[in-house]
């Protein structure tokens, strides 16, 4: 699931990823993910952070800059 999730963003911690996409390949990630996914030891979480979510993310420490025009997946 990881080197999916590396097509669409960046890694932040070992198993969470920022991804930031369009709605068709939010579709599509979702699609890919669920097709390699074992749901008996793997778990997935999506949030839609709105419209105004940037002006909502505080960064500490070192800020990796990630453009963001779409929909933004941890």
């Amino acid at each position: 699931m990881a080197k999916i999730c590396m097509r669409y963003g960046q890694r932040v911690q070992n198993s969470v990823f920022e991804c930031s996409v369009s709605p068709s390949d939010y579709l599509i990630l979702k699609h890919d993910l669920a097709a390699v996914m074992d749901e008996s030891q793997d778990s997935l979480r999506y949030y839609n952070l709105g419209a105004k979510y940037s002006s909502k993310i505080e960064y500490r420490g070192r800020q990796r800059h990630m453009p963001v025009d779409g929909v933004m997946m941890l």
